[in-house]
């Protein structure tokens, strides 16, 4: 009995709270360094059950790359999010891989 106490205590004491972990999915979470599908998954385990689908989907999709969110913008709101998910990794890893080389005229003024 005193351990359910105890424990039941401390998980409310160090767990953070449903509105705590909404308002990081709402103002603080970001990319980072995680492909979209890791991002979408960490979202989705902060906001809980406590996020409609939609609204996580549009959360989501606003904090990927500019370039990703264009490509995915044709989606309809009938795909399912984990292969919405799918196609924004494969979209990132090709989109991050492109290489733009920068090349600059000689300057023929100092001659």
């Amino acid at each position: 009995m005193r351990y359910k106490t105890l424990k039941t205590a401390l998980i409310s004491r160090l767990s953070a709270s449903s509105e705590r972990r909404l308002k990081q999915v709402l103002n603080q979470e970001e990319l980072g360094d995680r492909t979209p599908g890791q991002f979408f998954r960490h979202l989705q385990g902060l906001a809980g059950s406590s996020v409609p689908d939609n609204i996580l989907r549009t959360i989501w999709l606003s904090r990927l790359p500019p370039s990703v969110q264009d490509t995915l913008a044709t989606l309809k709101d009938t795909v399912p999010l984990d292969e919405i998910a799918t196609m924004a990794a494969t979209v990132h890893e090709v989109i991050s891989n492109q290489r733009v080389a920068a090349v600059s005229a000689p300057d023929f003024s100092r001659q």
